[in-house]
């Protein structure tokens, strides 16, 4: 495990902007080296080798990623937790938090079907974002906002396949797409209420938004 510091910092801060925008692959100690004006063995000496420096990159990324996106949700309960998950997930996209398009969805698909260090952990961070989707559907459940009977782990993949449909369109330049999405989890959350949410509060994201505000402790 290398020991950072201002200059493993600053390449893990430069190996990120690469891997968002090109990918792991487009990663080599000498580009790096050359866009850091530092030397190849400079850059060498802080990771001893590409895979620790792809690990450093990665856990940069989930660190990002959950300052971004978990942070709020831990302030909410309920059918609030998920939809603060779900909305923030949305927003790191349309706020460009990774330069170029989503680091972390990239290289899992980039890595996903391979074996090894760097792929396991890409695995293990992105199963860590639907986990905590999963769980906060069955929190939502346990209180009583969405029906308990449906399957928590199939209504998170549900919704991560809106975030992810929403961001393609958003890629390909729908810039309607993320606000769409938004409207369309509301309309899934609004599939699997009780009827301890009032349906007018699922009338628009407004009204929704309003409500969940109202309720908040």
């Amino acid at each position: 495990m290398f020991q950072e510091n201002a200059t493993s910092s600053r390449i893990v801060a430069r190996g990120l902007k690469i891997a968002s925008q090109e990918g792991l692959a487009a990663l080599t100690i000498g580009r790096l080296a050359k866009g850091l004006k530092l030397s190849k063995s400079g850059v060498f000496a802080h990771f001893l080798s590409k895979e620790a420096l792809e690990l450093a990159i990665i856990e940069r990324a989930r660190e990002v990623f959950v300052s971004h996106v978990f942070s709020s949700a831990e302030l909410s309960t309920g059918v609030a937790k998920v939809w603060s998950l779900c909305d923030d997930w949305l927003k790191h996209i349309e706020q460009g938090i990774f330069p170029g398009s989503y680091f972390l969805n990239g290289a899992f698909f980039e890595l996903a079907g391979q074996s090894g260090p760097v792929p396991d952990r890409i695995r293990e961070v992105m199963q860590e974002w639907l986990d905590r989707l999963k769980l906060a559907v069955k929190q939502a459940q346990k209180e009583g906002d969405l029906n308990p009977d449906v399957d928590a782990e199939r209504v998170a993949f549900a919704l991560n396949g809106l975030l992810l449909g929403g961001h393609w369109a958003h890629l390909l330049q729908d810039y309607e797409a993320l606000e769409e999405t938004l409207a369309a989890v509301m309309d899934k959350l609004h599939s699997l209420a009780t009827d301890k949410i009032p349906p007018q509060a699922f009338k628009a994201v407004r009204t929704f938004r309003e409500y969940l505000k109202q309720r908040s402790p």
